[in-house]
């Protein structure tokens, strides 16, 4: 049994348990009869509840009740940190469902990969994501310039649809910056040289 028809199945006996329970206070007659639908209940439940984890929260007309900023796609990002004096040219690639979110940056010579996240919003309707990441530099460099570390950060959505991210991350190298997500593409990328084509 999956970890996302586990909740739909424990929902849905509690739900004909207290049918088959209001059934008999009332005086009616139980029959198997009554349980028949509860294969085929289950069973379009799961798929419409994954059809709408999985793409329908994003289109028309549910995204109009459903208040979550859609981020899939490939960004171009830009770093500044106290740990280098020059920006840091990268890539963002952003993998979303109503229920998960996963973001991996993409330079020339490292990888970070979002650990634990949030989305939150602010009265004014404004959305931040906060979040723990992970960083892994290419090995070669790892013991001479950089190590494996993690770090925080919190950015702040900008535009409805989204059209850029800006905000600031610290490191457990003491080091802190900002970070800029702009120009984005619809396609995943699977690396900073496919994204770098993508790009142009």
């Amino acid at each position: 049994m999956s970890p996302k028809r586990f909740p739909l199945t424990v929902i849905l006996i509690l739900a004909v348990i207290i049918w088959g329970g209001t059934l008999h206070a009332l005086g009616i007659d139980l029959s198997w009869d009554y349980f028949k639908p509860y294969t085929y209940t289950l069973s379009a439940l799961t798929i419409l509840v994954t059809a709408f984890d999985q793409i329908l929260w994003r289109y028309w007309p549910i995204h109009l009740f459903v208040k979550m900023p859609d981020l899939n796609g490939t960004w171009r990002v830009s770093l500044h940190s106290t740990y280098i004096e020059q920006p840091i040219r990268g890539y963002a690639v952003v993998r979303q469902t109503y229920s998960m979110l996963s973001i991996r940056i993409l330079t020339k010579d490292s990888s970070s990969a979002l650990r634990a996240s949030n989305i939150l919003v602010d009265p004014d309707q404004t959305y931040e994501i906060v979040g723990v990441y992970q960083s892994d530099p290419a090995i070669h460099l790892r013991g001479a310039e950089s190590e494996i570390h993690y770090g925080s950060f919190k950015i702040r959505l900008v535009g409805s649809p989204v059209t850029s991210m800006k905000g600031h991350y610290w490191t457990d190298r003491s080091t802190k910056g900002t970070v800029e997500y702009t120009d984005r593409q619809w396609k995943h990328a699977d690396s900073f040289e496919s994204a770098e084509k993508l790009f142009g």
